[in-house]
């Protein structure tokens, strides 16, 4: 009995996780950002499609023209080179719309110099999607959203 109840807690609380970050485009967002970090490509292709459901579920992001274009470049990027290239302008047109929306998550919004190039984080730790391991604690955080 006691082992049941502690499977069915371990699954509550999985699906209670689960719930809580699936439809989110923001969380949907930093897995993109994360796999960038990481240098992963092919983690990152496959986290833009699910911010683009994201994006396309929200009735006030879906009809953020440039930011539906960023999203539809970055999907097309075939490598990691592509699409920390094209990072910045998705990260730049997201903030503008987590800005005017009323979150309830603190945004770090991040800054590196030498790509010139903005991007959002749940932490203010750097770790540089734009050049992963090479310059990972390369920018600094240059606006805090507290929700």
């Amino acid at each position: 009995m006691k082992n049941l109840l502690l499977v069915f807690a371990f699954v509550t609380f999985g699906i209670f996780s689960f719930a809580q970050n699936s439809g989110n485009p923001l969380n949907s967002y930093y897995n993109v950002k994360d796999a960038l970090v990481k240098s992963d490509g092919k983690g990152a292709s496959v986290a833009i499609q699910s911010f683009q459901k994201d994006v396309s579920n929200d009735a006030t992001l879906s009809k953020n023209t440039a930011l539906v274009n960023a999203i539809a470049k970055f999907a097309a990027a075939k490598n990691v080179e592509k699409q920390r290239a094209v990072f910045n302008e998705l990260s730049t047109n997201f903030w503008d719309a987590v800005k005017a929306q009323k979150g309830k998550q603190t945004v770090y919004y991040q800054y590196c110099p030498m790509k010139k190039g903005y991007w959002l984080s749940q932490n203010s730790e750097i770790l540089n999607p734009y050049y992963g391991s090479s310059m990972l604690n390369c920018g600094k955080v240059v606006e805090t959203l507290n929700k």
